[in-house]
């Protein structure tokens, strides 16, 4: 009987030392900063591009533009730089813009692509002539782009919440 309240002590003491850690590295790690864009933009003309600056320093960092492409419409996200990259999901053997729900944790666990390569940019791609589409962003509604940032050596993660008309 003695040697059950040392136990549970010992218990208690592990356990609070693995709480505390917990609670440090979140505290480190969970920064958020929200830029609303307000009023919303809605793009409705050939190459209309909106730029992100996401951390305010003047730099553009993100481009999304809509346009036709050899009579394809197209919607698609540019990093700006060589290091910025787009989350990207995986689909018949192409990587695409993800579109992620609320909540969904953005991080170094994602796949993350430059804009180095024409498919890991494209949220969505219509092809009228040919009745295809690419990407998973066609209907979406506030679904949400992850985007890295890296600037002076430092990594960044964030989000733009998106909407994309079906047609």
């Amino acid at each position: 009987m003695k040697q059950q309240p040392l136990v549970l002590k010992n218990k208690i003491k592990a356990y609070s030392a693995i709480a505390g850690s917990l609670v440090i590295n979140q505290a480190v790690d969970a920064q958020i900063a929200y830029t609303d864009v307000n009023p919303d933009y809605t793009s409705v003309n050939h190459m209309d591009t909106y730029s992100l600056d996401l951390n305010n320093d003047g730099t553009f960092d993100f481009d999304i533009i809509q346009g036709k492409i050899g009579g394809n419409n197209n919607i698609w996200a540019n990093p700006k730089g060589t290091q910025n990259a787009i989350g990207v999901s995986y689909s018949s053997a192409l990587f695409y813009p993800a579109n992620l729900n609320a909540n969904s944790a953005i991080g170094n666990s994602l796949v993350w692509k430059t804009g180095t390569g024409s498919n890991a940019r494209f949220l969505a791609h219509s092809a009228p002539s040919l009745y295809t589409t690419w990407g998973f962003w066609l209907g979406a509604v506030d679904e949400y782009l992850p985007l890295k940032l890296i600037k002076t050596g430092q990594t960044y993660y964030g989000w733009a919440r998106l909407s994309v008309l079906s047609d």
